[in-house]
């Protein structure tokens, strides 16, 4: 059998979203307390579901965390829940009447406990997402089992099987160092030896393979002295690359804000820098001059888009925006933009590239989504084409 992992690190803030319901702050709890208080009639008692609760609380107050805090105050003693013959609606009946909000004796060292547990445990698991060894022992070890041996059968394993783990020669460690470079440019400075990470991974391999996408309206990596400095590489290698760094300790992932970011670790400054020596299971290289012996194959490289830039057509857009919809729709009726978001349609209105290489130069497409959704956004693209050219 086969077990695959469907992870996303944009659903982080769905699954924040469900921790905030779980574990409402104490000022949340005392607001649900006291508009029970202002609501009750002359029998203590409320009869409004929770969306009513809500709309006297305010729309953007989280659905889940009213429902949470009304479980929290009936443990405590201070309301209790009674059913309503007839109705599916529940009613509450206040226990202390005369109790105000400040005067709830609720743990609130217990409920900050949960907080922390619950909150460590989605940072579990996007480590273990983000974790390049073997996934078999990492779940053990994260349950205690110290002695765990590797599976050999996932992808963490075979990652490791594969490839020539060996140290450098000199062409291979210039373009590590390289890679280096282009995290620490990419990075917010704070001393010699002190890299704050700033974007991305896939980001970054943008600016070293001479992107425009590398660019932000704030930011142009085209100044950056790293910037194309790894293009002859290609994308291929690059992304095998930064992954078997990341692997051995050279780059991290922090996964602590909104989207996962790249920095140098220790070990990579070292080796930035030249002060230290290093191993990597190296991912082939395939020739990309021409004269070396061994390799006959060019590397994959991303083209460059900018030679492929048209005007904007709105037409095609709504024509892209009518395939993703109609995607969304096979899909269980998702929402449109896990298909592609509204910028990937503009770029692919604009740069409109002939096939999955040149769309991968997109930022916003990545392999998985290149594969699953990519050839009906070309189809529509050519059938534009064909179009244009049949009425010139």
């Amino acid at each position: 059998s086969t077990c695959e992992l469907l992870f996303s690190y944009a659903d982080k803030r769905i699954q924040e979203m469900f921790l905030e319901g779980s574990n409402p702050p104490l000022p949340v709890i005392h607001a649900v307390y006291q508009l029970l208080r202002e609501k009750a009639d002359e029998r203590h008692e409320i009869r409004l579901s929770s969306d009513d609760l809500r709309q006297h609380l305010g729309p953007r107050t989280n659905p889940m965390a009213i429902h949470t805090a009304i479980s929290i105050l009936a443990r405590n003693r201070a309301i209790e829940r009674f059913d309503i013959p007839g109705q599916r609606l529940r009613g509450t009946r206040l226990l202390q009447p005369g109790l105000d909000a400040q005067q709830l004796e609720i743990d609130t060292t217990a409920l900050a406990e949960k907080a922390q547990r619950d909150s460590a445990k989605l940072n579990a698991m996007l480590k273990f997402a983000y974790s390049r060894g073997c996934r078999q022992k990492w779940i053990l070890q994260y349950f205690g089992e110290t002695n765990a041996e590797t599976c050999g059968q996932c992808n963490g394993c075979k990652h490791e099987q594969g490839g020539d783990y060996r140290e450098p020669d000199d062409e291979e460690k210039n373009i590590v160092r390289k890679a280096l470079s282009g995290v620490a440019r990419m990075s917010w400075k704070n001393s010699p030896d002190e890299y704050r990470p700033r974007f991305g991974k896939r980001r970054i391999i943008q600016m070293l393979l001479g992107s425009k996408q590398a660019s932000t309206e704030w930011f142009d990596a085209s100044e950056l002295s790293t910037y194309g400095i790894l293009k002859p590489e290609g994308k291929a290698y690059l992304d095998a690359l930064f992954n078997a760094m990341e692997a051995n300790g050279l780059v991290q992932t922090d996964e602590s804000g909104d989207y996962p970011i790249l920095g140098l670790s220790q070990d990579g400054i070292e080796v930035m820098q030249d002060r230290a020596t290093f191993q990597l299971s190296w991912p082939e290289r395939k020739n990309t001059s021409g004269s070396g012996a061994g390799t006959t194959q060019k590397n994959t490289i991303i083209p460059d888009l900018s030679g492929k830039t048209l005007d904007f057509d709105p037409d095609l857009y709504e024509k892209l925006k009518g395939k993703r919809t109609e995607l969304a729709a096979l899909q269980g009726n998702i929402p449109s933009y896990r298909i592609f978001p509204n910028s990937v349609l503009k770029e692919l209105a604009i740069h409109r590239p002939g096939n999955a290489e040149e769309a991968l130069g997109i930022n916003g497409i990545g392999e998985v989504k290149a594969r699953k959704y990519l050839p009906d956004f070309l189809e529509v693209l050519d059938q534009h084409a064909n179009q244009e050219e049949l009425f010139e």
